[in-house]
């Protein structure tokens, strides 16, 4: 019953296309044009609409193509003409170097090898892609071109699969089932990834609205990303909430942070200054200790399949205090 309730509606057909599609870009591109469309290939491959395949270990190697086409991307792009210069992203090289170091070494003393390798050559692919995006895009007008992209399959095909759910349960069930009905549909990977889909293309979307040209098409930006929050606020997905919460706190600390130090420091004194903090820290211990008293109530099953995580991964921690258990195994391990 619940897998029926949470089947996305057109998932198949929808997928089809979205390949075919694919399959003809790549085929009448050009060869000025081909590196583009095979990035735009991996964004569509690594969206949310197709991340169960790439994520789920019983799917298989399914990483495998899509790491071929990372590294012919980055092969042909340097062999160029005008290769890009690698110098003005040291920084990412360094990083991504270091990160790709760990976890193999990490793999390698993993309590299961085999299984943390997999989950490392998969992290590796989307390291490489995040590696060939600056090199591939450069003018502004391609940047615009993938963040579109980044947005239809990122917001808008969940969105639009979402909202299609909701009309479907609304005609067969009421209207009054969307208050009660949380989102999770299974081909999407559940509630959680499409609050987090939603959520990290909310940027690019607002932007993509506040930017438009002409008044239709600004009012489907803003209609779109109306229902983008009207599906987030359906999945009910604490992390999503918690995600948006502390998104909302960087973006005020950046915007007003300077602001807001320099009056405090101006008018408030030093013992009224550490009551305050004292107060804030009061309120921030006990909202935590309120939000783990009403978790359990509403949703038994996550959340004390989440703390019994959370325990046993500090007892990982004691046990492998350097490695760790490998990446992708802690789940076996708990």
């Amino acid at each position: 019953e619940t897998g029926a309730i949470d089947a996305t509606p057109g998932y198949a057909l929808l997928a089809v296309l979205l390949h075919c599609l694919v399959v003809a870009s790549v085929l009448l591109a050009g060869r000025e044009r081909s590196r583009q469309v095979a990035l735009g290939a991996a964004v569509v491959y690594t969206s949310t609409f197709y991340l169960p395949a790439f994520a789920t270990p019983e799917m298989g190697p399914s990483f495998v193509p899509l790491m071929a086409l990372a590294l012919a991307l980055l092969a042909t792009e340097l062999a160029a003409p005008q290769a890009a210069d690698l110098t003005h992203h040291t920084s990412l090289l360094i990083s991504l170097a270091l990160f790709a170091l760990f976890a193999l070494v990490a793999s390698l003393f993993s309590t299961s090898p085999s299984e943390s390798m997999t989950w490392f050559l998969k992290l590796l692919t989307l390291g490489l892609f995040m590696l060939a995006a600056p090199l591939v895009i450069r003018t502004r007008a391609q940047w615009k071109q993938m963040a579109l992209l980044i947005v239809a399959m990122g917001v808008t095909v969940p969105v639009l699969l979402s909202t299609a759910k909701l009309a479907q349960l609304s005609w067969q069930l009421g209207a009054w089932v969307i208050s009660e009905y949380k989102m999770g549909l299974t081909e999407l990977g559940g509630a959680n990834l499409i609050a987090r889909a939603v959520l990290v293309g909310a940027p690019l979307s607002v932007a993509l609205a506040t930017t438009a040209t002409g008044r239709g098409l600004r009012l489907l930006w803003w209609t779109l990303n109306a229902l983008a929050l009207v599906v987030f606020a359906t999945c009910q997905s604490w992390g999503g909430v918690i995600a948006l919460a502390l998104t909302c706190a960087f973006a005020g600390v950046l915007v007003y942070g300077a602001r807001w130090r320099g009056w405090w420091q101006g008018r408030i004194s030093g013992p009224v200054r550490y009551l305050l903090y004292a107060a804030a820290l009061i309120v921030a211990v006990a909202g935590l200790w309120g939000l783990i008293q009403l978790a359990p109530q509403t949703n038994v099953e996550s959340f004390n399949g989440r703390l019994f995580q959370f325990r046993t991964a500090i007892r990982e921690i004691a046990d492998q205090p350097l490695l760790g258990v490998g990446p992708g195994h802690y789940h076996v391990k708990s």
